[in-house]
């Protein structure tokens, strides 16, 4: 039998249950890749960690279902000029899963006036 003679849901099931035990090893890439890009879109997370659209948007999917990374509410191009979501660590993500409390936010810069 070949992947052709089976029906669609049944391939879906299948390539679910041959990515499951890796699926928390890309979701903590995921995670990882945010902190360290401090902003990005799935199509950026997609190429910088080597994923498929698939996969990359399933896992980002489930960790904004988790509370770990949420939306800016700002858009960017991807590579084809498409808008797309930009995601973000929340303040649960970088405190339960990496340990760390968020970044500040950048200070406003000092004026003269606060020097005096």
């Amino acid at each position: 039998m070949s992947w052709a003679d089976i029906n669609p849901i049944d391939q879906s099931r299948a390539a679910f249950k041959s990515m499951k035990p890796y699926i928390p090893t890309v979701e903590h890439r995921i995670m990882h890749a945010l902190a360290v890009m401090d902003t990005a879109t799935d199509d950026e997370l997609e190429v910088r960690l080597d994923l498929r659209h698939q996969t990359a948007s399933a896992c980002r999917r489930k960790l904004v279902q988790c509370d770990i990374v949420e939306a800016t509410g700002d858009t960017r191009p991807t590579r084809s000029g498409r808008k797309a979501t930009i995601w973000q660590l929340t303040a649960a993500g970088w405190a339960k899963h990496l340990g760390v409390a968020p970044p500040p936010p950048n200070p406003p810069p000092f004026t003269q006036e606060q020097g005096t």
